[in-house]
């Protein structure tokens, strides 16, 4: 039986966990970096010195990538009220 990802709260572990397991779900590479850097502690604006672009650019990116990440949430909550089994899509993105 496949091993459940990590889930536990931990900077580099919930990185890893968007990286793997939200890779798929649209957002940019830029989105995934802002969202790594966040998780990081930084603000928007470090970030957007960090990575020498404007801060309303990072400021709609972070937003875009929390509401997708949002929507991806609500998509898994409304799959297991219909009681679909949400877990062979994790042994899919393991094995990737």
């Amino acid at each position: 039986m496949p091993q459940k990802p990590d889930r536990t709260y931990k900077p580099n572990g919930l990185i890893t966990f968007i990286r793997k397991e939200y890779a798929d779900m649209g957002l940019t590479k830029r989105e995934r970096r802002i969202l790594e850097l966040a998780i990081r502690g930084m603000s928007d604006y470090k970030i957007a010195r960090h990575l020498k672009i404007n801060p309303p650019i990072v400021e709609k990116a972070h937003k875009s990538a929390q509401k997708k990440l949002a929507d991806a949430q609500k998509d898994v909550e409304w799959a297991t009220k219909l009681g679909i089994d949400i877990s062979e899509f994790d042994a899919e993105i393991e094995n990737e």
